[in-house]
């Protein structure tokens, strides 16, 4: 599943570009308006990087490896502001 961005086969496949889902959100929650990011890019050897920013969240960005699409849309189906904007890859 997910691993942390620490690993070492992090370095192996990390020239690709290829976004396969960018979203920002803005919302109000309980007052606060918070921003969140989720930018996922699907590397050469097939691995997904994914970005997460909240605003509302301490700390505030993470990184994500995903070793497959399924375990990456797995994810998704799980992150509700994900899964009502865009369907899954």
């Amino acid at each position: 599943m997910g691993r942390s961005v620490m690993e070492d086969e992090v370095a192996v496949g990390m020239f690709s570009n290829q976004i396969i889902r960018s979203i920002v959100d803005e919302v109000l929650i309980e007052g606060e308006r918070v921003t969140r990011i989720h930018t996922a890019w699907q590397l050469q050897h097939g691995a997904i990087l994914l970005y997460e920013y909240s605003s509302r969240n301490y700390p505030a960005s993470n990184f994500t490896i995903y070793d497959s699409m399924e375990n990456y849309n797995r994810i998704c189906e799980q992150i509700h502001w994900v899964k009502k904007k865009l369907p899954l890859v």
